[in-house]
């Protein structure tokens, strides 16, 4: 039996850019799991459109341009190396892409956030009536990713802001941010726990900041409760109750 255990290692600054090319991130996801160990990928647009979670539209600016837009952005760079010439492709039919030692986009000392192969298939194979962006819930779950410890002697958690999340998204609204954080709950990636509205030392009442985590059962209330007392404390905001 095949086990999965492919991933993806991240830029952490990286995956914060507002220039990159829609369906960067899912791209780089697909050619990186379904590569053979030489480096090569046999392939097709369509192929790619199904693999990241779409259907293929040949349409100007549709999935399949955005693909081929995402392959001339890394190929531009040297990342990859492909002999046919994307201006030509023809949607269904197969051609070899080549992910490049050097420089090599993937291969990072430090400063990085993995994307399992598990992960990539619960964020593609996602089904929502909203049509969300996958890229968004993509570089929404990994920019969350990134705040969490993983020191196998600690538990991994965090609690990044809502306004926090929007910068380093690139989202404007933390309506959205919370639409795509639901999803991603939906979808068995995320689990999150919320202290509530708390009333400070000045009578102001505001909310806290979410937790979150990959696994059930981690976000213990009570030690949550205290995390965030002492983690605003620490901002000069003491949390007078809970409410």
């Amino acid at each position: 039996m095949f086990c999965k255990d492919s991933f993806v290692m991240y830029d952490k600054d990286f995956i914060k850019r507002n220039d990159l090319p829609d369906k960067l991130l899912l791209v780089m996801a697909y050619l990186r799991i379904y590569c053979a160990k030489n480096g090569c990928v046999g392939t097709s647009i369509n192929l790619i459109c199904e693999k990241i979670g779409y259907k293929p539209n040949r349409n100007k600016g549709k999935i399949n341009s955005q693909i081929i837009d995402a392959l001339k952005w890394l190929k531009a760079r040297n990342f990859i190396s492909l002999a046919t010439n994307l201006d030509e492709v023809v949607n269904n039919n197969c051609f070899f892409i080549e992910i490049n030692n050097d420089p090599n986009i993937y291969d990072l000392n430090d400063n990085y956030v993995i994307l399992t192969e598990s992960e990539f298939d619960k964020i593609t194979k996602s089904n929502n009536d909203k049509k969300r962006n996958k890229q968004d819930l993509l570089k929404v779950f990994l920019n969350i990713k990134k705040y969490m410890s993983f020191d196998k002697h600690n538990l991994s958690y965090c609690y990044p802001s809502h306004i926090t999340l929007c910068r380093d998204c690139n989202i404007s609204s933390t309506g959205v941010i919370n639409n795509i954080i639901d999803e991603l709950k939906h979808i068995g990636l995320l689990y999150t726990y919320n202290s509530g509205r708390y009333k400070d030392h000045k009578g102001n009442i505001k909310y806290t900041n979410n937790f979150y985590a990959l696994e059930k059962d981690v976000l213990k209330p009570e030690m949550c409760d205290e995390i965030i007392k002492n983690y605003y404390l620490s901002l000069g905001v003491t949390i007078s109750e809970f409410i």
